[in-house]
């Protein structure tokens, strides 16, 4: 039997896979995103920073998560984990949530979406991952009093804004009178908005005020057992050498070197040579070989004395992606790495 061969061309249609596109919008109180089911956990997964976008991080977060035939939508109330504040103002707040769309393989970011609104809030507290506290305090009283005069326990914390009825107070949790108390698997940050009162000397003590009483209590949580992440980001990422990221976890001396959340100010920078005199600029794109040592410093800029910095997890990759590949360890578990 003689075989015989014959060439031909197949022609097969094949429908693309198309990325999805969301939906933004918020109402007075929430935000919200619409975003389609096709290809949904099949080839492509949400994720809220480097967690996994699913029903037990929504609900942990405090989202609502609800299906139809064609979207899902997250409902994500405006002071819910997660949220990124970025403008905060007198009885204004621009906010903005992200999540990114990856891929269920490779964890390749495919694409990012964000919705941004704004807000009219009358009262409101944001305590922000870097120890900042903005609070928006309503104060009704009978007869009203001069929000001007309002103060924190430190009285020189004047509000930064007021009107007849609201005041405005931005500051550190290290400054200002400010408080720390640990319970349970929280640190907890005090401070006190009170009001100064005008008194009139009467004809025998005690004196005369017509002013109210005001004191209102501002109470921050951050969970304990938590690490600050520190990056080094270039101006231009597709183009720059690799960076350095670290992650800094603050141990007290107290409470049996228990890793705690703490509000630090950590400032790392790449010195020019082993002397530590002279350091790169901010955001400058630093070319090394491999084989070149890279000096680096982190320094803990606290003024606590039961407060130190323990460098754990230090690495190099070449995008911002924190988990990206390849990826070269510089500290791993506080030591360094010799290679």
């Amino acid at each position: 039997m003689t075989l015989y061969y014959h060439s031909a061309e197949v022609e097969c249609v094949i429908a693309d896979i198309e990325l999805p596109e969301a939906v933004g919008y918020c109402d007075e109180e929430n935000l919200y995103l619409a975003i389609p089911l096709f290809g949904l956990h099949q080839y492509w997964d949400l994720y809220l920073g480097n967690k996994l976008l699913n029903r037990h991080v929504a609900l942990t977060n405090g989202y609502l998560a609800a299906t139809n035939s064609t979207h899902l939508i997250l409902q994500i109330p405006l002071f819910a984990v997660g949220v990124i504040y970025e403008e905060v103002s007198f009885q204004k707040i621009k906010a903005r949530f992200d999540v990114a769309l990856r891929k269920v393989r490779t964890m390749e970011t495919l694409q990012m979406f964000s919705v941004s609104c704004s807000f009219n809030s009358s009262a409101f507290i944001i305590c922000h991952p870097d120890g900042t506290i903005m609070i928006s305090a309503q104060m009704k009283t009978v007869p009203a009093i001069d929000m001007s005069k309002t103060k924190l326990r430190d009285s020189s914390c004047k509000p930064r804004e007021y009107n007849k009825g609201h005041a405005f107070f931005k500051f550190h949790v290290t400054t200002c009178g400010t408080s720390v108390r640990f319970e349970g698997d929280h640190i907890i940050y005090e401070n006190e908005i009170s009001y100064e009162k005008e008194t009139l000397p009467g004809q025998s003590i005690p004196t005369i005020t017509r002013d109210p009483d005001y004191r209102l209590t501002v109470l921050c949580y951050y969970r304990a057992k938590e690490t600050l992440v520190l990056g080094a980001f270039a101006s231009d990422p597709s183009a720059s050498p690799p960076f350095g990221s670290g992650t800094m976890v603050p141990r007290s001396n107290i409470a049996v070197y228990r890793r705690i959340r703490q509000a630090l100010n950590v400032v790392s920078r790449v010195s020019k040579d082993e002397s530590f005199v002279e350091f790169y600029e901010p955001n400058m794109a630093i070319l090394k070989r491999l084989v070149e040592p890279v000096f680096l410093e982190v320094e803990l800029k606290d003024e606590s004395p039961n407060t130190e910095l323990y460098l754990e997890n230090c690495w190099v990759t070449r995008s911002l992606d924190f988990n990206s590949t390849p990826r070269w360890n510089i500290t791993v578990d506080g030591q360094v790495v010799i290679e």
